[in-house]
C-alpha cells in the first residue's frame, strides 16, 4: 500500500494570519490536467506519482511502485530529458503516451526526478511562436519610456494569449503592489493604479517566484490530486518548481470572491530583485502550454533588463547634470570671488 500522508508538514488549516508561513512547496498535490512520477535517480524506480496516474498509464499507484520508468516511457525519450537538466534547470520533450499528446517536463529535487506529464488539447507551431517572440524583442528595443514600455507588455501577453486581463503589478519596497500597466476586454472594469497590500502576495510566493517559476492556474475549481508514496519513501516532497503544483486553498479561496476562473502569473526579476508581476486573470478556466508559458518567461526576462538599463540611463543622466550643475556653480564662485554670492546670486543656486 502506498502512503496515504503525501504532505504531513501541510498546515491542516490555513487562514490569512498563517499564510505567511504556509509551506505552500509541501502541498502534495498537483492540478488535474497532468500527472506526476517521481523515480530515483539511482535505479530509475517509481517512488512517488499522483493519484490520477490511471489517466495515462492504466495502471493504480501501488501497480506502478517498483516499476522504473522505462517500463512506462521509452528510454529514447527519457534520457535526453535527464541528461540536460539540474538543480534550477528543467527540461522538457513533447511525446504522445498511450496516444495522449503530453510535453513532459522534467527537473531534479535532491536524488529524486520529477517526471511531469501534462496532458497537451491543442499544438501550437512552434516556428510561429519564435517569429511572434522575435517581432516583440525588436519593439521592445525600440520603446525609450518605462511607462509605455509597462502598457507594451501588457498589450503583447494580452493579445498573444488571450487572458480577459493582463496586469503589470509592481512592488515598493515594503511589498505593496500597484497596477501600474493594464490590457483587458473591454466590459471589464479598470483596476489599473489599484493598490494592493503586501499580504496578497505572501513571503513564500514571493521566494518562489524569484526562482522564475511562471505560475498557472488553469481551473481555480478544479480536482486536485494527491501526490502518493511507496511505503518506503518518509520525506516530504518538494513541489517549488513543479508546474503542475497544487494551489494554496487560500489562495484558491482568494480567486473565487474574485469570480476568477484561471490565472498565469509571470515573475518580473530584476538583479536580485523581485520588480513585479505580470498577472494575468481569465474568468472561466484557461490555460497555455509549456513552450507558451517559457515564452511568457522569456518576455518577463528581457523586459527585466529592459527596465534595468532604463534605471542606468536615468542615474547617469542624473549623474552627469549634477556633474555639469556642479561645474556650473564653481564657476560662477570663481567669477565672483564670494562664494554665498555665487552660490546664490547667478543662475544656479542652492536655494
Amino acid at each position: 500500500m502506498q502512503n496515504d500522508s503525501p504532505s504531513s508538514l501541510y498546515p491542516q488549516k490555513v487562514d490569512l494570519t498563517t499564510c505567511d508561513k504556509e509551506p505552500i512547496h509541501l502541498i502534495g498535490r498537483i492540478q488535474e490536467h497532468g500527472v506526476l512520477l517521481v523515480v530515483d535517480k539511482k535505479d530509475k524506480a517509481i517512488t512517488r506519482c499522483s493519484e490520477n496516474c490511471n489517466v495515462l498509464f492504466n495502471k493504480t499507484p501501488d501497480q506502478l511502485f517498483g516499476l522504473i520508468i522505462s517500463d512506462l516511457v521509452p528510454d529514447s525519450l527519457i534520457n535526453p530529458l535527464i541528461n540536460d537538466i539540474g538543480e534550477d534547470i528543467p527540461n522538457y520533450v513533447s511525446a504522445t503516451i498511450n496516444n495522449i499528446e503530453v510535453d513532459i517536463i522534467a527537473h531534479i529535487v535532491g536524488d529524486e526526478y520529477i517526471f511531469e506529464f501534462e496532458i497537451i488539447e491543442k499544438r501550437h507551431d512552434g516556428l510561429a511562436q519564435q517569429d511572434i517572440l522575435t517581432r516583440i524583442v525588436s519593439k521592445i528595443n525600440h520603446i525609450e519610456d518605462v511607462n509605455k514600455l509597462n502598457n507594451f507588455i501588457a498589450d503583447t501577453i494580452k493579445n498573444n494569449f488571450n487572458y480577459d486581463r493582463v496586469m503589470v503589478y509592481k512592488f515598493d519596497h515594503e511589498w505593496n503592489g500597484n497596477v501600474v500597466a493594464e490590457a483587458k476586454e473591454a466590459e471589464l472594469q479598470s483596476w489599473l493604479g489599484l493598490q494592493y497590500p503586501a499580504t496578497d502576495i505572501p513571503i513564500p510566493a514571493r521566494q518562489l517566484f524569484m526562482r522564475e517559476v511562471v505560475r498557472m492556474v488553469k481551473g481555480v475549481s478544479s480536482e486536485t490530486y494527491a501526490v502518493l508514496s511507496a511505503p518506503s519513501i518518509k520525506n516530504e516532497l518538494d513541489l517549488s518548481a513543479s508546474e503542475l503544483r497544487a494551489v494554496s486553498p487560500i489562495h484558491i479561496e482568494y480567486l473565487t470572491n474574485m469570480k476568477v476562473g484561471a490565472t498565469l502569473t509571470i515573475p518580473i526579476v530584476s538583479g536580485d530583485n523581485l520588480w513585479g508581476l505580470i498577472a494575468c486573470h481569465h474568468y472561466s478556466p484557461k490555460g497555455i502550454n509549456y513552450n507558451e508559458r517559457m515564452t511568457c518567461k522569456f518576455l518577463a526576462k528581457f523586459f527585466a533588463n529592459q527596465v534595468q538599463i532604463h534605471k542606468s540611463q536615468n542615474l547617469l543622466l542624473k549623474t552627469k547634470v549634477s556633474s555639469l550643475i556642479r561645474g556650473e556653480l564653481l564657476n560662477q564662485i570663481i567669477q565672483s570671488w564670494n562664494i554665498r554670492e555665487g552660490l546664490t546670486n547667478y543662475k544656479y543656486t542652492l536655494n
